[in-house]
């Protein structure tokens, strides 16, 4: 950028126009002096003036930016700040483009208050009762929440918020992570040639049956699926071999998630537990394993573990023979 001194900022040669303005500048020159006290005298931000003659053409705009351009060269971490003036867009958009552009009073008073080292956060949060959170839900803040939902968006949120807790800032939330008991797998992979549904002949109206299934995903506890359980009873009846086996499949999901198990395989008469398919994974050190590999050696008739190559790399399984039903390994998983 080429910037091009206007003739009449130039003092050892004044033109007319000088002359012209030389009244207005020794009266904004007393105006500046009689109101020089600082409003805010224990700022630490470091300020460059840049002109504040509401005079269009005189080259500001474009010397902003080239000081801003020999700042960040020069690695020093600077924004505009500018007073808003409706008609002045193009300009605004001239110094968006160049960097961060603060022309809203509120924000500069953040900036000016929050001045500590550290304070990015009270910064953040002025900025956000400022312009307001917005739709939270809406196309302009949410990415792809319309596409996958907003449950399975909290949860993929809520997984990569324990995962840097416990690896990249493990140190600064050691405290809570011992205060709360540790979880290694978030969701388990069931597969199995059982039939874990709600018959046709038993709920015929395929909404209601999907409706069921949403309310039975999201129990959590013995005590709420008892009382769906009760529920179905007291609506459709006794429940049928394949509801029963449905409901004992929850059982099983939760005590395999405890024991650390990802994948479990139900299939010919077998039961195959797939553990944590992260070999470095602090689980291999924990009281949960040991208790599994205690149960595997005083138990050895009924399971047996090895490893085993997958595409997913070395895996370590736990197999259970002649498991001809349901009710039979949620059995066997609970011995364990």
């Amino acid at each position: 950028m080429k910037l091009k001194k206007p003739k009449f900022w130039d003092y050892k040669k004044p033109s007319f126009f000088s002359y012209l303005l030389l009244p207005l500048s020794i009266t904004i020159g007393l105006i500046t002096k009689i109101n020089s006290k600082p409003k805010y005298p224990n700022s630490k931000i470091k300020t460059i003036c840049v002109g504040n003659i509401y005079i269009g053409g005189t080259g500001k705009t474009s010397l902003t930016i080239k000081i801003k351009e020999i700042l960040d060269k020069n690695n020093i971490k600077a924004c505009f700040i500018k007073k808003f003036y409706p008609n002045q867009t193009d300009e605004q958009k001239l110094l968006s483009k160049n960097g961060t552009l603060f022309s809203n009073l509120k924000r500069i008073t953040a900036l000016e208050q929050f001045s500590d080292l550290g304070s990015g956060i009270n910064i953040a949060m002025k900025d956000l009762e400022i312009r307001g959170a917005g739709d939270l839900l809406g196309g302009e803040q949410s990415g792809f929440i319309n596409e996958i939902g907003f449950e399975t968006y909290q949860k993929i949120m809520n997984e990569a918020i324990d995962e840097l807790k416990e690896n990249e800032f493990k140190e600064l939330y050691s405290d809570e992570n011992k205060d709360i008991e540790k979880t290694y797998v978030k969701d388990l992979q069931l597969d199995t040639d059982f039939e874990l549904l709600f018959p046709d002949e038993y709920i015929n109206n395929i909404t209601e049956r999907l409706k069921l299934y949403n309310e039975l995903s999201v129990i959590k506890d013995e005590n709420g699926l008892l009382e769906f359980e009760n529920k179905l009873i007291d609506r459709f009846g006794p429940l049928p071999k394949q509801a029963i086996s449905l409901l004992n499949s929850i059982k099983i999901k939760w005590v395999a998630t405890q024991l650390g198990i990802e994948k479990l395989v139900m299939k010919q008469g077998k039961m195959i537990c797939y553990f944590v398919s992260d070999q470095q994974s602090s689980y291999y050190q924990s009281g949960r394993f040991s208790q599994v590999l205690q149960f595997v050696q005083t138990q050895s008739k009924l399971c047996t573990m090895k490893e085993k190559q997958t595409p997913n790399g070395l895996r370590l399984l736990l197999t259970f023979e002649n498991v001809k039903s349901i009710n039979k390994a949620l059995e066997l998983i609970q011995m364990i």
